[in-house]
């Protein structure tokens, strides 16, 4: 029995140090073994790296963002050409971006009432803008990836002991040579495709409209604060005129469309190709993500309607 308990303490010490050496997720800011981790790691659980990020950002500045930027992949467009993608200054307004792969409505939601708190209620902020396309207000109910992120940074133990965490750990270790890897371009047109039309095809009509109301409060909240609110559908494949077509939401998308009219400032940039006449381009393999991010938010900021 001593014995038996003497390996496990071994296994459960031996797990927990290379858990905590090799943090697969970066939850601290330094590390002793230098290792590709956002290459190695987050593909497996974007939610939790990108949450990580934004916990490094120091509260001091978190109170002094003026411009707050919320959404899935698309949202880091705006601010990629940034030298840290997560803050920066931008036509003089010190700009703070929230944006979570794969970020669902409630997920923003969450992400900003975390950083709320952080930040002593954001008291600089003057704008939030926030990538609004029709399919994040059809897909499917899903976990919330940002509360699941926030129970591991309040107990980093329970972050070490995590099964995901801990194998990821071992397997950094196994790819230690990858270190000065690149992440890989590209992608699969019809795979991303995909995954946007069986999300258009679990349109829920009381979901749609939960999402709305949902929506519709976040901006009378802003709105009792004169916080200027900016609804961005980026431009795409995945949002084009022919996707909703096929996905039989023509009528739905002329609802999204006045919905969101009414609830702030809405720029419908879905079936655009271009913007101040310089066209958007995207990766072979990637049919969402374009290369005008910085464009798009000087375009957004120097709006008025």
């Amino acid at each position: 029995m001593g014995l038996v308990a003497l390996i496990i303490g071994f296994l459960f010490v031996l797990i927990l140090s290379v858990s905590y050496l090799v943090d697969p997720f970066s939850l601290r800011k330094d590390h002793q073994v230098s290792l590709a981790r956002e290459v190695i790691n987050r593909p497996e659980n974007v939610a939790l790296w990108d949450f990580f990020e934004t916990q490094k950002i120091e509260t001091s500045y978190l109170e002094e963002a003026q411009v707050i930027i919320l959404g899935d992949s698309r949202a880091r467009l705006l601010t990629d050409h940034f030298q840290n993608h997560r803050k920066g200054d931008f036509q003089g307004k010190k700009v703070y971006n929230l944006c979570v792969g794969g970020c669902s409505l409630s997920e923003c939601f969450s992400i900003y009432e975390w950083e709320k708190v952080r930040g002593e209620g954001f008291p600089a902020m003057e704008t939030v803008i926030m990538v609004a396309s029709l399919m994040r207000f059809c897909e499917p109910e899903r976990p919330n990836r940002v509360e699941q992120s926030g129970l591991l940074v309040d107990s980093p133990t329970r972050y070490y002991l995590n099964d995901l965490v801990v194998r990821r750990a071992f397997t950094s270790l196994i790819r230690f040579k990858t270190k000065n890897e690149t992440a890989p371009l590209g992608g699969d047109d019809r795979a991303v495709m995909r995954t946007w039309m069986e999300s258009y095809m679990g349109f829920n009509a009381d979901t749609y409209r939960s999402r709305l109301e949902s929506l519709a409060a976040f901006a009378r909240e802003l709105q009792k604060r004169e916080i200027r609110l900016i609804l961005y559908s980026p431009p795409g494949a995945g949002g084009r005129r022919e996707a909703i077509e096929s996905a039989g939401l023509v009528d739905v998308k002329k609802d999204f469309v006045a919905s969101l009219a009414g609830m702030g400032e809405f720029y419908d940039l879905a079936d655009e190709t271009e913007i101040s006449g310089v066209k958007f381009k995207y990766l072979p393999g990637d049919p969402i993500h374009h290369d005008q991010g910085d464009r798009v938010l000087e375009f957004l900021l120097s709006s008025s309607r």
